[in-house]
């Protein structure tokens, strides 16, 4: 996910779809904000993980904020980590005590959060020549996208068995002459990437040593993908002013396009899905909850959450019944918000 982008793409906002399905279905249970925390100090937000009690935040800075959550209405920050080289902490994803990281300048570090007050980095892994963006843990392997050398959408597949020590496995060019890769979701044998310039690749990686391309979309709209989030055999790509694409992978080989979701206003940033409903991260139309049982036709339910004031909403993370996420502001603003979601 890209924050320098956001204003554009905010000032751009006027020229989104209009929304499929309608927004007046059942509503379940409002969604509501139960506490903010103002995080400019920390200069832009990047990444957001929810775990438990536990919320992780990626700044632009290369710290690591843990925030307790156990209390909804007054989160309190309980420990940072500050990776020495300074640079954008673009991803995280999690697995018991240990917290993996991307940075901007193509880092994956393994952190400790056993203690959350004082979390230690493990081990790193610095392929030469890569940026780092997303990355998703399965079994003792993290898969993470970034650009590379020369320009393009690649992939790192880095082993974890040993945090102490990770070994890189391979790296990856889904498509070159193009732009870094921004999105990934794990599926099996199967990695998803989105790249900045909104294509879809289909990556088989049943040998981590030797990936290869399976299947690919390219999409009219030059508009990058920003998340991608897997419930089935579908595929969710959250595509900024274009919105939600949903891809059908039941046959990796050949994936297709089998339905949208748009609003009028704001952008699709990012998603989750909690087993019923599809959380999206709208910019600055709010938190979306969407029904996404029928892929080809995903509907709004209920009202959107809307924060007061000026916002843009980047991130979300779901654990148990709230949501974290991350608004980066129409100015200089940056804050941790925690919604009830049921």
């Amino acid at each position: 996910m890209r924050p320098l982008r956001y204003l554009l793409s905010g000032l751009c906002s006027c020229c989104l779809l209009v929304a499929c399905g309608d927004s007046s279905g059942d509503s379940g249970k409002p969604m509501e904000i139960t506490a903010t925390v103002d995080l400019s100090q920390h200069g832009i937000l990047y990444a957001l993980l929810a775990d438990g009690d536990h919320c992780y935040i990626g700044t632009t800075e290369g710290e690591l904020l843990i925030y307790d959550i156990g209390d909804e209405t007054a989160p309190s920050r309980v420990g940072i980590y500050e990776h020495a080289s300074g640079s954008a902490l673009t991803g995280l994803c999690k697995e018991g005590d240990l917290v993996y990281a991307t940075f901007r300048t193509g880092i994956l570090a393994v952190i400790d959060v056993s203690n959350p007050a004082a979390p230690t980095l493990r081990g790193s892994d610095e392929p030469q020549g890569a940026s780092g963006w997303e990355p998703v843990k399965d079994g003792d392997r993290v898969f993470w996208v970034g650009g590379g050398s020369p320009n393009g959408a690649y992939l790192q597949v880095t082993e974890v068995g040993n945090p102490d020590a990770p070994q890189h496995v391979s790296t990856f060019c889904a498509a070159d002459q193009t732009q870094d890769s921004d999105a990934i979701a794990k599926d099996g044998d199967h990695v998803y990437m989105g790249d900045l310039r909104g294509d879809f690749y289909a990556v088989d990686v049943s040998d981590p040593a030797a990936p290869h391309l399976d299947g690919s979309l390219t999409f009219t709209y030059m508009r990058g993908v920003d998340d991608a989030e897997i419930h089935g055999s579908h595929v969710f790509f959250a595509k900024r002013l274009d919105g939600l694409f949903v891809i059908d992978v039941s046959n990796p080989a050949e994936p297709s396009q089998v339905g949208t979701f748009a609003l009028s206003d704001g952008w699709a940033a990012d998603s989750q899905y909690d087993g019923e409903h599809l959380y999206v991260a709208y910019g600055d139309a709010g938190l979306v909850r969407v029904d996404v049982s029928d892929p080809s036709n995903p509907v709004q339910v209920g009202a959107a959450l809307r924060p007061d004031g000026d916002f843009q909403l980047e991130r979300v993370s779901l654990t148990g019944d709230l949501a974290c996420l991350l608004d980066t502001g129409l100015s200089s603003t940056h804050r941790l918000m925690v919604a009830r979601i049921k």
